[in-house]
């Protein structure tokens, strides 16, 4: 999302989140990774880890002020209503991802 993001590109493309939507997909995804083991959780860490921290150490302060698109404040709306900056989704969404 945040490289469609700095691409210019919709962050969801055609797509939105909704509540409904999160929730089936959180399910899904629980569903499908129940019989994961703990090493093999490790093992997904390691192999994606160093990607995303490559791609947050590259944001500049340019790419961080960088204003949300209203398609992208649309898209996800309902869980971050408040959406004005690229810095700030990386904050609350990807580094935080707080709960209200």
């Amino acid at each position: 999302m945040l490289r469609e993001a700095l691409a210019g590109r919709p962050m969801l493309g055609d797509g939105r989140w909704e509540v409904d939507g999160v929730a089936a997909w959180n399910a899904a995804v629980a569903q499908d990774k129940a019989g994961v083991s703990p090493s093999e959780v490790l093992s997904e860490l390691r192999s994606h880890t160093g990607a995303a921290l490559e791609l947050l150490a590259s944001l500049d302060e340019t790419a961080l002020d960088r204003p949300a698109t209203e398609v992208d404040r649309a898209a996800v709306g309902p869980f971050y209503p408040t959406l004005q900056t690229l810095g700030q989704f990386v904050d609350e969404a990807l580094i935080g991802h707080r709960r209200d």
